[in-house]
């Protein structure tokens, strides 16, 4: 069983409508008050719940529920005001302030500027901040049964206790606990660009964007991996004892010591000498220290992130007698993504690297009636570096053998293009549709840095697929 209840009480009031006349333009504002209250519960019964008493494992087979008890009570205000300086150019200016009683208060201005020097041309920009503020769930969760990564690349002496040296991500199972003192997470942002409509079939837009984010909430176990080297308290042989966080350790590892006779359990143990001391006791297959499961980990705030690109949207449509010829462009550029490494104050560019492709862009040709359409779409996506360096060092190697690296050991994922055709007929009361995807079944680029063996977030296995729709 499982019995819960959120409850969310809102009160507000708002008003808006033209102030006042000034230089022959007519000044707007809409300004407004609120109230919110949230509550909730969310009690599972304890066969459900990843408990220490059932050693964190739960009785229903692929099924776990988590504790969560939490309230919160919010205040917000805000204020906008449309300012038409004159016929070519029109302000914006807007503000909200939020106090919230479990984490505190923030303050988010916006301002937007658009300027319209000739009839077919409008320039605008605009710049503000923003805020999300830590779910009831990430405040309140007593234990949540999931998944996390520590990457041995962001911290050398992680990866040489639990990696061989490695840069590899590894992932485990672990129990997520909320965390009340979480703060918010923040966000700036600018934008500016511009739309020119050189004629009425053609239409150009061209807009740059970046986005900086602060205090991303997510659990950060290579930064607990690297704590618990030097915080005896982190390191627990067999399961996290109840109301305590930290790593898990294979439970056998507490029968070595190092050369003062400390397990990794007490404060001041040297852990390349227990490594070394475990490798003789145990022969295992992997030279490092052997983790066991269900780490429990605290929420935090765990990093920032700054991205920034440019997208352009190109539009022109041919005229007739008969019909239209619609021909489209629409592709981003990413100029920066700058990320922290988990567990690191590293800061790393990931554009152009695993997962991270430069440029993406789909041009479209199409013939439309009244009656009918048919025309194609082509998708592109850039190609980027393989995820190498996060590989083992014997499947490294074997790469190696196969020559599938170049001089620096790595390995460029090749760009994907494909084509998808697609067709229409409007009948009085029925539409058909007909589409095929990926008319020339291409194969995704192979990817040795992915477990599936092909990048799953920038490509799919599916190959040519065909649809109708009635």
């Amino acid at each position: 069983t499982r019995d819960g209840e959120s409850t969310v009480y809102g009160w507000d009031i708002r008003s808006n409508g033209d102030l006042f006349e000034w230089n022959g333009q007519t000044i707007s504002a809409a300004v407004g008050f609120e109230v919110r209250r949230e509550e909730i519960t969310d009690v599972p019964s304890l066969d459900s719940r990843a408990r220490f008493e059932n050693e964190y494992l739960v009785d229903v087979y692929g099924f776990g529920s988590s504790l969560s008890e939490a309230d919160r009570t919010q205040y917000g205000a805000f204020a906008e005001l449309y300012v038409p300086v004159n016929d070519s150019l029109e302000l914006s200016l807007a503000g909200r302030f939020d106090d919230y009683n479990d984490f505190g208060s923030s303050f988010n201005p916006k301002v937007g500027l658009t300027f319209r020097p000739v009839e077919e041309l409008v320039l605008r920009t605009s710049w503000s901040t923003a805020f999300r503020a830590p779910s009831l769930t990430q405040a309140g969760v007593k234990l949540r049964t999931t998944r996390a990564s520590f990457d041995c690349s962001a911290n050398q002496a992680v990866a040489d206790l639990h990696c061989e040296g490695d840069g590899s991500v590894r992932g485990n199972n672990v129990l997520e606990l909320g965390n009340p003192l979480l703060r918010a997470e923040e966000s700036e942002s600018f934008t500016a660009g511009f739309v020119w409509s050189p004629t009425k079939h053609t239409d150009i837009k061209v807009d740059y964007w970046q986005f900086e984010h602060d205090d991303l909430v997510d659990t950060n176990m290579t930064g607990v991996l690297a704590q618990a080297i030097t915080d005896a308290s982190l390191r627990h042989c067999g399961l996290v004892p109840e109301g305590e966080i930290g790593i898990a350790y294979d439970e056998d590892l507490c029968l070595v010591t190092d050369s003062a006779g400390l397990t990794i359990e007490e404060q001041g143990a040297n852990l390349t000498e227990i490594l070394d001391a475990w490798v003789a006791f145990d022969d295992p297959r992997f030279a490092e220290l052997p983790l066991f499961r269900d780490h429990v980990l605290l929420l935090d705030n765990t990093g920032t992130q700054d991205v920034s690109g440019i997208d352009i949207d190109l539009y022109h449509e041919i005229e007739f007698d008969t019909g239209f010829l619609e021909l489209g462009l629409r592709g981003t550029h990413y100029v920066s993504y700058e990320r922290n490494k988990p567990g690191s104050d590293e800061i790393e560019e990931l554009v152009g690297t695993f997962r991270y492709p430069e440029n993406f862009a789909t041009a479209q040709i199409f013939w439309s009636t009244e009656d009918w359409y048919a025309g194609a779409y082509v998708y592109f996506t850039d190609s980027y570096q393989d995820d190498i360096s996060r590989l083992r060092g014997r499947n490294i190697d074997e790469l190696l053998d196969l020559g599938e690296l170049d001089e620096n050991e790595q390995r460029t994922v090749s760009s994907w293009t494909t084509v998808r055709l697609s067709a229409g007929y409007y009948f009085e009361n029925t539409t058909v549709r007909l589409a095929v995807d990926n008319v020339f079944d291409r194969e995704p680029p192979r990817v040795y840095g992915s477990a599936r063996g092909f990048d799953a977030y920038n490509a799919d296995p599916y190959g040519a697929t065909y649809s109708i729709s009635i």
